[in-house]
């Protein structure tokens, strides 16, 4: 089964059908509670921010915050806090609940965001989810949204891309903060895939590359375009993780 995707954030025009990929591999499924992990593009802070309780409502309705589960991650890992003032302009996660409405039944959500954070902070929190994840085997999804390359000429793009893709594919983190550190990967919210991965690592999953595409194959402007890719992460189908 699978516990966690990776879908873009972009305008639905352009990363919309990309995200689809990720989402129909969940549709109709049971899960219970939706972490949902992106990185803040506007606020600046140290470590990771969460959204605590209450409701986030779209066109198509309500969705309620997992105050329990919240409060598990906050016991769970230092780096964690409350802080729901960093959400207030951020897209990346609400873009990702109009998919969500189309495709479970009855969940709440976890919003997470991150800021800046260290190689330690990624860990406990792949740890910390991982555990999660283990106890409540098909009740809990994991969403990272995250665009890819920005603004490169759409050869390019899909060079950078390729190799980002390659990384994530094999689960090898550390080929890409590495990556990521030298500028040579793209991800804008590299913080929550670099953690999914290590979660992916920890739970013996494996990840598949679903659909990838740029703003270029919509717009047909491929002088600068964005990256987009769907990935899933699966279980493997073994007894132990019962």
């Amino acid at each position: 089964g699978v516990f966690a995707i990776i879908a873009p954030h972009a305008g639905y025009v352009y990363s919309g059908k990309v995200a689809a990929y990720a989402y129909n591999t969940i549709k109709g499924k049971g899960y219970r509670t939706v972490i949902l992990l992106g990185s803040s593009h506007r606020a600046a802070f140290k470590g990771i921010a969460l959204y605590p309780s209450g409701v986030w409502e779209t066109p198509l309705g309500r969705v309620t915050i997992d105050t329990a589960t919240g409060r598990k991650l906050l016991s769970m890992h230092k780096g964690i806090q409350v802080n729901p003032g960093v959400f207030d302009k951020e897209h990346s996660l609400e873009v990702q609940l109009p998919f969500l409405q189309r495709t479970l039944k009855d969940f709440k959500i976890v919003p997470l965001l991150t800021g800046s954070v260290d190689k330690q902070d990624l860990e406990a929190l792949a740890d910390v989810i991982g555990t999660i994840i283990k106890q409540n085997r098909d009740k809990v999804l994991l969403v990272v949204s995250s665009d890819m390359s920005h603004y490169h000429p759409y050869s390019d793009a899909v060079r950078i891309d390729s190799s980002t893709l390659r990384s994530m594919e094999g689960l090898d983190c550390e080929n890409l903060s590495e990556g990521i550190a030298k500028e040579s990967n793209e991800l804008c919210g590299a913080a929550g895939v670099l953690s999914a991965m290590m979660a992916a690592r920890k739970l013996g999953g494996e990840a598949r590359i679903l659909h990838y595409a740029n703003s270029g194959d919509v717009t047909g402007d491929r002088s600068k375009v964005v990256g987009y890719s769907s990935v899933a992460f699966f279980k493997p189908e073994n007894p132990s993780w019962r």
